[in-house]
């Protein structure tokens, strides 16, 4: 995907494969967290596309001001759910499950009886193992998860930017750096939300044949 864990950030971190800790929390397994902020994140941009020139009426701001401040939140939102994905995640359960294996061979190695060999870890095994396959289970749906938020987060992040600085190709990447995109991803993000149209044309201007699509 798009980027590794930040040790910064606000969400519940994926369970440890490293310890035998089989205890959760609701939060966690319900990925309320990424809820919370995906529905803030939408009231944001809703506010930004659709009432911005009322909500300056209200407010002692600029609309630049306000379009700025919007997109500043949104941006640093995007990144940290982006940020949140573990992309070598399907490799740390593999050495995991590799792990456990090897304890298991290893007791069953000091074995001096038949039943310590066929139940190496006695009335603790079965936990063990189930404890280990909720782990990954429960990790591989929040990655899932965090990844569905970052797809439903970008789909409307850089048409509410386009409206938000129309004509202003500066502007609209910056902000798109700040949600963490960087290089040909920029490139990728723009055709892949918004495309090529009349008013999206002042994106492209500048790029390469090779990046034009």
């Amino acid at each position: 995907m798009e980027g590794a864990a930040d040790k910064a950030s606000p969400f519940a971190p994926l369970f440890s494969l490293e310890d035998d800790d089989c205890r959760t929390t609701a939060s966690f397994n319900d990925n309320i967290d990424l809820r919370l902020l995906g529905d803030v994140f939408d009231r944001f941009l809703k506010i930004a596309r659709n009432d911005l020139d009322e909500f300056t009426t209200q407010q002692p701001l600029k609309r630049k001001e306000l379009a700025s401040l919007f997109s500043l939140y949104a941006a640093r939102m995007l990144n940290k759910v982006r940020n949140a994905y573990v992309d070598d995640l399907p490799e740390r359960e593999k050495v995991a499950r590799q792990n456990y294996q090897k304890a298991v061979a290893e007791r069953m190695e000091k074995a001096t009886t038949l039943e310590e060999k066929l139940d190496p870890f006695g009335a603790e095994s079965g936990r063990m193992d189930t404890n280990l396959n909720n782990k990954i289970v429960a990790n591989d749906g929040r990655n899932m998860e965090i990844k569905s938020t970052v797809e439903r987060m970008k789909r409307y992040f850089v048409p509410t930017l386009i409206r938000l600085f129309p004509g202003k190709k500066g502007e609209v990447i910056k902000y798109i750096r700040l949600a963490g995109y960087q290089g040909g991803e920029i490139n990728d993000l723009v055709d892949r939300t918004v495309g090529r149209d009349s008013t999206t044309e002042f994106l492209y201007k500048g790029r390469s044949c090779k990046d034009a699509r």
